[in-house]
């Protein structure tokens, strides 16, 4: 068993240590539970299954998976949608498409919608879901390891709004999610690094053993062994599992989870989205460390060990994109993050691995001075 402390109340995993992989997790969750399940059959068996099971399915698919599988799925009454997956189809009229060719097919909340993509098909599914009819069932197949690791199970979604990330916001959980890793072998590097970000930061979170964990299959992962991938991936799910059950609504100790996030949020777009999202939160994640170094009592020794990991997961080209951001503007994205109340921003930082608490932020130009100074600081060692 495996402890870590999130605002000084503790947590509790089952750090999975043994050979025999989970293939169940079941998540509490408000107003019904759901199972994720772990499957080694091929991508189009998994698929074909749920829409023969299912009362008049619909298939929202990322049009690059279909290219893929789309010649191996039943289509014998199933509805298609194929989406564009890019960040800025992430939004409010990308829904108001999907759901009037719901409400076009006569769809009802007795129909399934079987959501098969990463975390823009997700939020676009889920968003619509929840909204269309006060709600019909979703099943989720993430395809990135984004989506593995970590916005499969919790239930948040969101949307952008104008040059704003996720502004519009609310919790729709799946049904079901079904974890098929075949998925991750079609996927490129850059978005294999990305989604080993959201694992560090969660790695983090769950404190040594996880972060032990994370280093000894992190060199296997990266060359896209499927065994040390899981193990990521179940170590990430099972730590956010214990956080999620016990604060499933964002009340308190879920915005740890937001480790990261706030400044990487920010950097993300200020990159114009050339810097992927998981990638974003890893540099976000080494930026709020140096702030904590400074600021809030992060040992020099941690933050080594953290940023030796991290240097793993950054390509050059990213690290010289951030390097050209002016970041003068940085507050005006950190004022509408959702964690923000006026000009006073709560991150979530380390006070040392298997530590997080909750530290104030003052918006101001002393602040921009700070962020600028930890990212000089940043590049330097990188």
């Amino acid at each position: 068993m495996q402890s870590f402390f999130i605002d000084g109340n503790k947590f509790n995993f089952e750090i999975d240590n043994t050979k025999k992989v989970i293939k169940k997790l079941k998540i509490h969750s408000s107003p019904k539970d759901y199972e994720l399940s772990l499957i080694g059959e091929s991508v189009e068996k998994s698929i074909n299954k749920i829409i023969s099971i299912s009362q008049t399915p619909v298939l929202l698919i990322d049009s690059n998976i279909y290219k893929i599988y789309g010649s191996k799925i039943k289509k014998k009454s199933l509805l298609i949608y194929k989406f564009v997956a890019k960040e800025n189809k992430k939004n409010i009229n990308e829904c108001i498409k999907f759901t009037t060719f719901l409400e076009k097919n006569n769809i009802t909340k007795s129909s399934t919608v079987i959501v098969v993509g990463g975390g823009i098909v997700q939020d676009i599914g889920a968003f619509s879901c929840s909204i269309y009819k006060r709600g019909i069932k979703w099943i989720y197949f993430p395809t990135t390891l984004l989506s593995m690791t970590d916005s499969c199970i919790g239930g948040k979604t969101a949307l952008n709004y104008k040059n704003i990330k996720n502004l519009y916001a609310l919790f729709s959980s799946p049904h079901k999610v079904i974890l098929n890793t075949e998925f991750l072998t079609t996927l490129p590097k850059k978005d294999v690094l990305s989604g080993l970000g959201e694992s560090l930061k969660l790695s983090i979170i769950g404190g040594r053993k996880s972060l032990e964990s994370f280093s000894t299959n992190i060199d296997k992962a990266i060359q896209m062994d499927r065994s040390a991938l899981t193990r990521i991936i179940l170590t990430s799910l099972l730590i956010k599992k214990s956080v999620i059950e016990n604060d499933e609504f964002e009340n308190n100790e879920r915005r740890s989870l937001n480790y990261g996030h706030s400044l990487g949020n920010a950097i993300e777009p200020m990159s114009k989205f050339y810097i992927p999202h998981g990638t974003a939160i890893t540099i976000g994640l080494l930026i709020e460390n140096k702030i904590s170094l400074k600021k809030f009592g992060l040992s020099k020794d941690s933050d080594k060990h953290i940023l030796d990991l991290a240097k793993k997961l950054l390509l050059p080209r990213f690290i010289k994109k951030l390097s050209n951001i002016n970041l003068s503007t940085v507050n005006d994205y950190l004022i509408n993050d959702k964690k923000a109340q006026g000009k006073i921003l709560k991150i979530a930082v380390p006070t040392k691995i298997g530590y997080i608490n909750f530290c104030k932020l003052n918006l101001s130009q002393t602040s921009t001075k700070i962020i600028n100074h930890s990212v000089q600081l940043l590049l330097k060692e990188l």
